[in-house]
């Protein structure tokens, strides 16, 4: 059977269009597979290093439990970090609406010796 170029072309992007999903359904399956422990052990040592508390010689003689420890521990002090100038701001918010709520009435000072 003799087919005809536009034909031809017809069928080539059909079949260029599902190669190319079937390659980025693959890609996207690759993509949701979590890290492997030797993976996993370079994402933290790496970050660990960055972060500059530890160098690359020490945590190569580290176990993979001891990293991961350090790891969370580092983890969990950057997520808990307030920067000083919101912590400044909270502080005269917060004083600032105790003004507002506590009315205070100034009185005048009596002296002992008049009355």
């Amino acid at each position: 059977m003799i087919c005809s170029n536009e034909d031809f072309a017809k069928k080539n992007g059909v079949l260029g269009k599902s190669r190319k999903e079937l390659l980025c359904s693959e890609s996207a399956k690759q993509k949701e597979k979590p890290m492997t422990q030797s993976q996993l052990r370079i994402y933290m040592s790496n970050y660990l290093k960055n972060q500059g508390t530890w160098k690359l010689s020490q945590l190569k003689k580290l176990k993979f439990e001891e990293i991961k420890e350090e790891f969370d521990k580092l983890v969990k002090q950057v997520d808990t970090f307030v920067p000083m100038s919101l912590k400044a701001t909270k502080a005269e918010l917060k004083r600032f609406g105790e003004e507002l709520q506590t009315k205070t009435t100034k009185r005048q000072k009596i002296d002992d010796k008049d009355a």
